[in-house]
């Protein structure tokens, strides 16, 4: 592939799924001049923004804050980004602003168990109390938009109640895939997952 003669990974990502800038602005509801300085590099991408950009088409996240757009751009399972992957991240949104049950509980216990990896190699390394700062930080401007105003035991108990449904369900989908593939097949469970690093 020839290497891009753009200057940031936001001008990559254009140029690639082949639209204007007015298009780009309205997909990612901001200005064009918020495009024009994200592809110049005079405005920094921020996590939100990279967020917006992932979910809006479908490219890697880290591809995209890694900031090099001298390297193969990649799409979110880690495969070469095309316009077709592009195409496909919009054929499939409205899936994902709003999944099923089961997807929602796969994804939801995916985040957790990357979550507990991350906080655990933050500890190891020293680093643990700025890490949950981190995390307390973008949990707080979360809860800002999509949760109610709770105190936070109310909070708690809520959602450890929600995590302990989230695992029953999971734990059938897990007897369900064990009888059509066969017990000695090699299914990470919950309890794997959520073991421990």
């Amino acid at each position: 592939m020839r290497t891009s003669s753009k200057k940031t990974t936001v001008a990559v990502l254009r140029s690639i799924i082949g639209i204007k800038d007015l298009e780009m602005a309205e997909l990612l509801k901001c200005s064009p001049a918020t495009i024009h300085s994200l592809e110049l590099g005079r405005l920094r991408l921020s996590e939100a923004m990279a967020i917006k950009i992932f979910h809006e088409t479908g490219i890697s996240y880290e591809w995209l804050v890694e900031g090099n757009p001298k390297k193969r751009p990649r799409d979110a399972t880690g495969r070469p980004y095309t316009k077709a992957s592009f195409e496909f991240a919009q054929a499939t949104k409205v899936r994902r602003d709003c999944v099923s049950d089961f997807s929602f509980v796969t994804d939801f216990l995916g985040l957790a168990i990357r979550l507990r990896s991350f906080l655990a190699e933050a500890n190891r390394r020293k680093g643990f109390c700025i890490a949950y700062y981190k995390v307390e930080r973008f949990l707080s401007a979360v809860a800002k938009e999509y949760a109610e105003q709770e105190s936070r035991t109310a909070v708690t108990d809520r959602g450890l109640s929600l995590i302990k449904d989230d695992i029953s369900i999971y734990e059938q989908f897990e007897s369900i895939m064990r009888k059509s593939v066969g017990e000695s097949a090699e299914i990470i469970t919950v309890n794997d997952s959520l073991r421990p690093i």
